[in-house]
């Protein structure tokens, strides 16, 4: 006979899939949490530490949280580096034969927010993939709150990474786990979540089969990235990573954009820096900073955008043209500029 309840034997089931997470167990109006996670997010959240009975052996350490607050604990979770695993009931309590059903719905993590109350205004919530390969570092960025999806494939140098880095400003890199030393001199500079991923998810048949599926398209030229192998592979590892995540189909994600660092002026990290383009020098706050000055944005999107086009200044002629003919378009006219505000 078993020494622990229906109810633990359920959470150490579904918790030994989600190791490397916080899981959240939905019991009636809370979300519980049981053992270490109880002990860890006890003290993370300053919220009381108890116990429950868990059969003969005896009580185990439990605390819990009311679902409909849930938003602000698991955005203090994320803050201090956890991921979280949501575990939901999956059938009526009510109509239930035994133990009630429930499974993990989504998996949270830095890189993979999409709901409002955890996301800030109007700036984007990047997660990234790194690739190397002999000559070159495969680099994918997507943001899942707003469809962003942008890959490219540069020089095997340091510090053009550094200053894609300091441009995008992930929340969470994924880094193929075979390649975890040659990029750890990144995790050493940078305060990132680094998240170790199966090589497979990776390589370049994989993931353009994953890519070519997921868009509904015969290849990937027309994307522009379809000569990029590393590129490919890094946007076909987080293209796995949300699936893995979110446990639904991505239908908001649905481009993928390819550049290269000559499509834009190059500003190194220090130069952002020195300019104060999004953030001030010394205290590291928007306020004071260009894009304060500038930004007189109403939605988040726009926000979002606004920031964009500070960080990335265009280079090429044609853009910066079709940029000033659209402003102009609606400099000139109050009436549209009104209704699309």
């Amino acid at each position: 006979m078993s020494q622990e309840t229906p109810m633990l034997r359920q959470y150490k089931k579904i918790k030994q899939e989600h190791t490397d997470a916080i899981l959240l167990f939905r019991l009636g109006d809370f979300y519980e949490m049981f053992l270490e996670d109880a002990e860890v997010a006890s003290e993370v959240l300053e919220i009381v530490l108890t116990s429950r009975e868990a059969g003969q052996r005896g009580r185990i350490p439990m605390c819990g949280i009311p679902f409909h607050a849930a938003s602000g604990y698991i955005s203090r979770l994320i803050e201090k580096g956890f991921k979280v695993a949501i575990c939901e009931q999956t059938e009526d309590p009510k109509k239930a034969k035994g133990l009630v059903k429930r499974e993990v719905v989504r998996v949270i993590t830095p890189g993979t927010l999409i709901d409002d109350q955890l996301l800030e205004e109007k700036s984007n919530n990047y997660l990234m993939a790194l690739a190397v390969s002999d000559d070159s570092y495969g680099l994918a960025v997507a943001d899942l709150s707003t469809g962003d999806f942008c890959v490219t494939q540069i020089p095997a140098d340091p510090s053009l990474i550094l200053d894609e880095l300091s441009h995008w400003q992930p929340k969470e890199i994924l880094v193929p786990e075979d390649q975890v030393t040659e990029l750890a001199w990144i995790k050493q500079r940078f305060s990132i979540m680094f998240t170790l991923r199966s090589i497979r998810d990776f390589r370049w048949l994989n993931a353009q089969e994953r890519l070519i599926t997921h868009f509904q398209v015969s290849s990937l030229e027309g994307f522009g990235c379809h000569h990029l192998k590393a590129a490919i592979g890094a946007a076909g590892a987080i293209l796995e990573y949300f699936y893995e995540t979110q446990k639904s189909q991505l239908q908001h994600l649905l481009s993928l954009r390819t550049y290269y660092l000559g499509d834009f002026m190059h500003l190194d990290q220090f130069t952002r820096r020195n300019l104060e383009l999004v953030q001030t020098l010394r205290e590291n706050k928007v306020q004071g900073s260009l894009l304060w000055v500038l930004d007189r944005t109403v939605t988040a999107a726009g926000g979002r955008l606004l920031r964009k086009w500070i960080e990335q200044p265009l280079r090429l002629q044609e853009e910066i043209e079709d940029r000033l003919e659209k402003v102009e378009m609606f400099y000139q006219h109050h009436q549209v500029r009104e209704e699309t505000r």
